[in-house]
């Protein structure tokens, strides 16, 4: 073949790469970032155009990161570790300390969640500036609702019976459905706690509300009908009863039993389960803080009364906590928590997502957030364990649940609202692009939520040009909510599409997809250690 011939197709291939990213949240702005640092790195030159589509026009206005909402709204993650790429997690520390260069510690590690918000905005902004450089990137009003995968395209169908195709698409959208569908046409029903602001302006202030959960979410929500001077009943019924931890001040620390050695063995343990993951955890937390007792860590005993255990949690959260950095390090890395976690057992692994106690510190709440829910308790408020059931009675709702002596009692609510944030389980989703993906064969359901997916590309299972991000991975890895969990994948994702645009036929396999996800972690794990 003409060498010239040869070399030419290949340019008209690359200067046509075409890119769809859906999505335009916070991960799918981290992707952009990240796509346009890898083109800009490799110089490959103006021949990538992406697409940003969304079916809203401004998709952050309607999520967590709110440029509008209140200000008590705090972030629950350490700031310096919220940036778009991996390798500048402290960005949005240091776009804070550039706005706000008088403002306290506390307020720069936790700052309302409407500054994140803007920091995406003005990021993305700069974004569209430099992406000139390698090719372009516009941003679409559309709802994806099917996908359809040949050899050399991925056909992406719209909701308006159009279809365009690409050489690469990134699914960046939420799975999280309500768990309660019974109660969706049901007047008084909420699905979701967000925005609160808004919600607040929908609840008549003197009705009972009932708030389902007792994570993050719920407490944003009783946070917020309070805030805005709710005077009903504001009660919380979730399952555990057992509220998020409280993060601390955050730090250094390099674990000793968990070392890269003692987890190889562990990881290559036929008989590994949660439990002894669970000993494991708190041995380490004993040998780096003598004299901490976290046994009940272990058992499954009946939880502190929500108010004892945020004030343990606030005098506590006053110096740094070594095992909340443990479990941090562990669980939202790409190498300890992420081995062990794969390591287990599918059961296991579903325990380790649902189970209250692993949730309640890998989902730690800001100090802010805890002492305006301490105020909520201050008035009256409870936290009530043992959640059976909610049916609609007359003008309202009665929830089955346990009482604070365990005994089962019945609770009338005007008002209910599912902030329990959904859940991630895809078995009988009615989203349309998530049925085609399921349908087509591009990939299942994961048991413990969101898609499978190939670990080290982040492909689809059955897939060599569609990449998953954000909770569809929620099954596949056991931390994902937060923005450095966000950045690492989608920095993987960027490399992945950089890869296939540099590669003779677009196809081609990456080095790393030839080898085994454990190799990957291990050596990962290897020199982390």
């Amino acid at each position: 073949m003409d060498q010239s011939r040869f070399f030419n197709s290949r340019r008209r291939r690359k200067e046509n790469f075409r890119a769809a990213i859906i999505g335009g949240g916070p991960t799918g702005i981290s992707t952009c970032q990240n796509l346009l640092r890898k083109l800009q790195h490799c110089n490959i030159g103006k021949n990538v155009s992406v697409k940003l589509l969304d079916r809203s026009c401004r998709p952050l206005f309607e999520g967590p990161f709110a440029p509008d909402q209140p200000d008590f709204l705090v972030c629950n993650q350490i700031a310096t570790t919220m940036g778009l790429s991996p390798d500048a997690l402290d960005a949005f520390w240091i776009w804070l300390e550039k706005k706000y260069p008088l403002e306290t510690r506390e307020f720069l590690s936790h700052p309302p969640r409407a500054e994140f918000g803007g920091f995406l905005q003005e990021s993305f902004y700069q974004v569209q500036d430099h992406f000139s450089s390698v090719g372009t990137i516009t941003t679409h009003v559309r709802s994806a609702v099917g996908l359809n995968e040949t050899p050399d395209l991925v056909n992406v169908q719209f909701d308006d019976n159009t279809s365009e195709n690409f050489d690469a698409v990134v699914l960046a959208i939420s799975t999280k459905t309500t768990r309660y569908p019974h109660l969706t046409n049901c007047p008084g029903f909420f699905q979701s706690g967000y925005p609160v602001n808004h919600l607040a302006t929908r609840i008549d202030p003197r009705s009972k509300v009932a708030i389902l959960g007792s994570s993050l979410s719920a407490i944003d929500c009783a946070n917020g009908l309070h805030w805005f001077g709710h005077v009903g009943d504001i009660n919380l019924f979730s399952r555990s009863g057992l509220i998020p931890a409280v993060l601390s001040g955050r730090i250094d620390y390099k674990p000793y039993y968990l070392s890269p050695e003692r987890l190889r063995e562990m990881v290559n343990d036929q008989k590994l389960d949660l439990d002894r993951v669970a000993k494991a955890v708190v041995k380490e937390c004993s040998m780096a803080m003598p004299g901490t007792d976290l046994i009940k860590f272990l058992r499954r005993s009946k939880p502190l009364k929500a108010d004892d255990f945020l004030a343990q949690q606030l005098h506590a959260s006053q110096c740094p906590q070594a095992y909340q950095s443990i479990l941090r390090y562990l669980f939202n890395g790409p190498c300890y928590g992420e081995l062990l976690y794969r390591a287990l057992s599918l059961a296991d692994q579903k325990l380790a997502k649902e189970d209250s106690r692993w949730k309640a510190y890998r989902h730690s709440m800001a100090p802010p957030t805890a002492r305006l829910f301490q105020s909520v308790l201050a008035r009256g408020s409870e936290v009530y364990a043992g959640l059976e059931r909610v049916e609609p009675n007359g003008s309202g709702f009665v929830l089955t649940h346990k009482n604070c002596r365990g005994k089962v009692q019945k609770t009338f609510a005007n008002v209910v609202v599912d902030a329990t944030g959904g859940s991630c389980h895809l078995e009988g989703s009615n989203n349309p692009l998530l049925k085609s993906v399921i349908d087509t064969g591009l990939s299942s359901a994961h048991p413990a939520g969101g898609l499978e997916i190939n670990f080290s590309s982040l492909k689809l299972t059955n897939s060599r040009r569609v990449y998953a991000a954000g909770q569809l991975l929620s099954g596949a890895f056991l931390y994902v909510s937060g923005q450095d969990a966000t950045a690492r994948f989608t920095d993987q994702i960027a490399e992945g599409i950089v890869d296939q645009i540099v590669s003779d036929d677009g196809n081609r396999l990456r080095f790393s997809d030839r080898h085994s996800p454990w190799d990957n972690l291990l050596n990962q794990a290897q020199n982390v250690g």
